[in-house]
Order: structure tokens, then sequence, then C-alpha cells
């Protein structure tokens, strides 16, 4: 898979993030940097490079762990319950998330790192880091390679002491704090059974479920007895509102509107009283009885799990840096989440008689998270009618979590785990990314982008025009996680005085979620008068950019390459590219300031095919999906 010669009369050096080798000539191998020197080897680049290789390999390592057999039994099968749920398919090996997963990218890296090795002619092997874990890997790698292995400690670095409690503290002390937070923030439902508000509807078949989180919500709109929010778009105003009754179920997230429960709970009480429409939360559901049946399903997994390194059988093998993932999803925090959920779920679906009748379509936002596992499960076993999962952003390539593995003769693992009836995808380049990797295609179904619909209203001529312009404005569209953000700012100060002299004016979109001002100002930007940061949505600042220049994450450069705007996005090393548009020629994936000086100089239009997102803005596939009219 990998062509990069290694000269065996020199030592091969593994460098940790921000370390360097002072010694004399040798093979050098980034373990977290990145940058453009040809004679050096970045892993977290290589990653990106052979993906395809490694994605399969990783989703078929993880498939063969849930199927180990242990003590005459698979990983799987040992963690049912008496209704035949495995909560395996809550574990964070299962549900391999890259966001909640510590660890998935130090695999991807290892895998490249073991076939580095075994292609290694040479006798030394150094490694400069204080890494515990890639430590302890490395030097079980080499001794099997009958290799020399060093490990020098870097000078000058501390280690992070931040949350170090958290780590010293046993599992099931942190999972007693998680279970009375939860108990703090729903007390109000502990003694109380929530009020299920009847709908007024004869035939439940024409009752429409939609389950999602209540940080979509516009609360203004929420208040006045109008239920509208940014997932579903004009789904809700143009298809449901007019074919069916509303049964809304929530997840609670706290957020600026909705900082606890409490206030949620006083919006949607002005909600029903303007409303013949029914909107529940979740958290409404953890009671006395379901904290008493989650506190049981805690420690029945916790005697029931097999030990990690039962299941995983060499410590020289790379699935080895999941322990701390094994460990969480079976006596940690996750689990203690997981089996919460679960019986918040199992509560709050049969007291819904819509539901418990066996009729009554519903749809929840898709991203096969832990809990959606249990929501399809628990649906099916009381409902006779679909349950779909909308994927209401598009799908990044290296989000893993749709995925499970086909290659085994002796099962499928889309056959047995909890899938909702279709999986909706918003046009032709997420439905290709689903089956690319064997899921089952008769499960995928594509409708309208929703979050995108407003891209079919915009003037293309007046950003024609705009572009035959001379340079001007450089929009910047950042992140929500902060991480991303500093790398992304980062990079545009240490590219500033070319960035500077091509623009005119450089607009910073910040996320809701993620101020940016004091990173502007640790990067020496905030006092750059080119620099504006703006709080208008984006639909009304892409007739102001020329070049756009967006995190790795965000959907925005999806929608900056639809538009045919040239499209910069920020490459970090510190994790997988998830950018969506990973893999199109048109756009300029930027690791480095030099990078980030070349883009900018040589501009080239981006551009995405017309199918691969749905814009109808008259919604046909999705009235026909759901049946309605």
């Amino acid at each position: 898979m990998i062509d990069f010669k290694l000269f065996p009369e020199l030592p091969l050096v593994i460098l940790d993030k921000n370390q360097t080798w002072n010694g004399d000539s040798a093979n050098i191998i980034y373990w977290e940097d990145v940058g453009s020197d040809i004679n050096v080897v970045y892993l977290p680049l290589l990653v990106d490079k052979f993906g395809d290789e490694l994605k399969r390999s990783y989703i078929s390592r993880v498939d063969k762990l849930a199927h180990k057999v242990v003590n005459g039994a698979s990983t799987i099968d040992t963690l049912r319950d008496e209704n035949g749920f495995s909560f395996w398919w809550m574990s964070l090996l299962s549900e391999k998330s890259p966001w909640k997963s510590g660890e998935m990218f130090s695999v991807f890296r290892a895998m490249l790192l073991e076939e580095l090795l075994i292609g290694f002619e040479g006798d030394d092997v150094f490694l400069v880091s204080q890494d515990a874990k890639l430590i302890k890997w490395l030097s079980k790698v080499t001794e099997k390679r009958e290799k020399s292995f060093t490990c020098l400690s870097p000078l000058g670095n501390k280690t992070s002491t931040r949350f170090l409690w958290k780590r010293r503290l046993p599992k099931s002390i942190l999972s007693i704090l998680f279970v009375l937070r939860q108990v703090s923030r729903c007390r109000k439902s502990l003694f109380f059974k929530p009020v299920v508000k009847s709908i007024t509807e004869e035939n439940y078949s024409n009752i429409c479920t939609i389950i999602d989180y209540s940080v979509g919500f516009e609360p203004n709109k929420l208040t006045e007895g109008h239920l509208q929010s940014k997932y579903w778009g004009e789904l809700l105003d143009k298809v449901v509102h007019n074919s069916a009754s509303m049964n809304w179920i929530t997840w609670f997230i706290p957020s600026k509107e909705f900082p606890s429960l409490s206030a949620l709970l006083k919006a949607r009480a002005q909600y029903s009283r303007q409303s013949n429409n029914r909107l529940l939360v979740f958290e409404e559901f953890f009671s006395f009885k379901v904290l008493c049946r989650s506190i049981k399903r805690y420690i029945e997994l916790r005697k029931r799990a097999p030990n990690f390194r039962d299941i995983i059988g060499c410590s020289s093998d790379v699935m080895v840096f999941l322990e701390d993932d094994w460990s969480e999803s079976f006596k940690g925090i996750v689990a203690t989440d997981a089996c919460i959920r679960y019986s918040i779920l199992e509560e709050a679906l049969s007291a819904l008689p819509e539901i418990t009748s066996g009729q009554g379509t519903a749809i929840y936002l898709y991203e096969n998270q832990a809990w959606e596992r249990a929501l399809n499960f628990i649906w099916k076993q009381n409902s006779s009618h679909p349950i779909f999962g909308f994927q209401h952003v598009s799908g990044k390539f290296y989000d893993l979590r749709p995925f499970d593995g086909t290659e085994s003769e002796r099962w499928n693992a889309y056959d047995e785990s909890p899938l909702p009836n279709k999986v909706i995808v918003t046009g032709e380049g997420a439905y290709k990314d689903l089956v690319a990797y064997d899921f089952p295609k008769e499960r995928v179904y594509i409708a309208e982008s929703l979050r995108s619909l407003y891209l079919k209203k915009i003037d293309f001529n007046a950003l024609s025009e705009r572009n035959n312009t001379n340079l001007r404005t450089l929009l910047v569209v950042t992140d929500y996680l902060s991480s991303a953000t500093r790398v992304q700012l980062k990079l545009l100060s240490e590219a500033w005085h070319d960035v500077g002299e091509s623009f005119d004016s450089i607009i910073i979109k910040p996320h809701p979620s993620c101020p940016v001002e004091d990173i502007l100002e640790e990067y020496d930007l905030a006092r750059e008068g080119k620099i504006v940061v703006e709080k208008r949505p984006l639909d009304k600042l892409w007739s102001e950019a020329d070049i756009v220049y967006t995190s790795n994450v965000t959907g925005a450069a999806l929608e900056s390459a639809y538009m045919q705007l040239p499209t910069l996005i920020c490459y970090s090393s510190e994790s997988f590219n998830m950018s969506p548009l990973r893999g199109n020629d048109s756009v300029s994936f930027i690791a480095s300031a030099l990078d980030l000086t070349k883009a900018i100089t040589s501009v080239n239009s981006s551009s995405i095919p017309n199918n691969y997102i749905c814009l109808d803005l008259s919604l046909d596939k999705w009235r026909k999906l759901l049946n309605f009219g």
C-alpha cells in the first residue's frame, strides 16, 4: 500500500507532536504533525491518502471484535439483554464515531506505521513521545519484528493535567457522579408521570412522530405555538403540517435559549396551549422507576462484559489503542448513559398510544449514534409502521458510524443491527458514500436537502459577475469545535502577510457555538482592520465573497462549491479529514501557511456534480416517502 522508500542503513525515528530529531540522519516519521517536506513521512496525510483501504480494514476489525467467541459466546451475544438487544451496539467501538473515540485516529495511524515497520529492513527504531499507549504498543511491535527499540522523552514537555482527576477516579465513581447529574437535571420528573397530551386523530397512520434535539428549535416561534426547527426546515410547513398530526419527541441539550430542562418545559407549556400537536421531551420520562431500571441494567452490563484482553488477544494488535473506549463502554460514563437512554426510550415509546397500537410513521435525525440503535430496536418492538433516519448533513468519508462489517461468510452485520427502514440522504454524493462500503442500497433513499434548499434561490448571475472582478473579500467560515477553529485561524495568522495584501476585507463567520474573539486575540488578529466578525447567516454572505476558507468539518464548504466559489478547506492534523468534499479535486486542502498562500494566489473555481445535492423546492421525494400527497 505504501510506496515510501526507507533507508535500511539509517534508523527509523517516530516523532510525536511538535517534536524534533537532533541526531544523525534518519528516516523521519511524524505521528501527528503535517508539513510539506517530501523527504519525511507525515502519518496524518498518509491516512487521508490511503483512506479507502484503512476504512475497510477498520470496519472489518471492529466487526471481528463483535463476533469474537470467548467462553462459548460471541461478544455481541454475551452483551444481549432479556429482550434480545445487545449493548455492543451502544458501545464506542460499535459506534465508530471519530468525535467520541479518543483513539480511532491512532488506530489508523498505527495501521500505517505497522506497515512501514514491516517494510523497514533496518534494525534501530526510536520514538520521541510521552504517549504511554504509543510507547507500549510500539515496544511490542518492534519486539515482534526483532528490532531494537529506544524511547526518548521529549525535552521541556509537560503532560497536561487537565481533567486528570477524571482519568484517576474509578469508572464506578464517575458513573455515580453522572447519574447524580442526571437526577439533578431531571429531578422534577422523578416522581411525576409526564402528561401526554392526546392527539385527536382516529386514524393513527396520519400521525408523524419526529425525533430530534432541542437545540434545533426556534424559541420565539415555539412560545407562539408554532414549532420550527433548523433540522427540518420547510418540510414541516410544506408537507407534515398539511397532511398529519405531529407527535414530536426531543432530547434536551442545554443551549443559550434553553439553558435548563425547566426552561424548555416552560416554553413547551406555552406551545401546548396554542397547538393541537404534541411536544414531549425524553427526559420527562426519567422517573424513579426508570432510574432503578437503568442502575440494574448497568450492574448487569458490567457483569456480562468480557475482558478486553481476551477479545483483543495480542498486545501488538493496533486495536489495543481502543482499550479505554472498551472500558468506558461497559464500565464508565458511556455505559451509564447507554443504560439510561435505553430505559428512557423504552418508557417513552410504550407510553404513546399511536406507537403501541402499531401505527404512525417516525422520522429522526440519523447519525447512527448509540441511542439511535436502541430507538430502532424498541420502535420495531412496538410498531409495525416504518421508522426513517434522516442524514441531515452530507456524509463525511471518515464518519464510520453508518457502517458495519459484511466480509465474513458467516454473518452480515447489517442483517442483525437495529437500523431504520430507510436512511434518507440528501443527494447522489451521500448515496454513493454509503453504498460504496456495502451499506444495503435498498435501505437508502434520496430526498431533498432541507438545510440547503435556500441555494436554489440564490442569484448565480450576481455571483458570476462578482467572481470576475479583482479579489477583494475572503470569507472565513469557522467551526463549532474550538480546536478546529484554532487550527484554522492559526494558519490564517501565519499567512497573514500574503492574505492581508491579497484582500480588501476578511469576513469571519463564526459558528454560534464557538465565539472567535479570544482566538483572534491569541493569534494577534483581533486588531487587524481588515477583519470583520460577522453574525449574519451564510445565505446573506455568499454574495460578498470572492474566496471561501472553511474549517474541515463544516458543510458550508459543500454549499460554497455548489455555488462555484473558490473553496479552501483547512486540514487538521489532530484527526481525520472530515470534509464532505474530501476527494474533490476542485477544492484546495490547507495544511500549512504555505498551502494557504499558494491557494489564494492561484485561484480556481470549485464545483460539484449537479445531482450531488437534491434541491427540489417541491419536496416531492419527501411527500412520496412519507406517503403525504
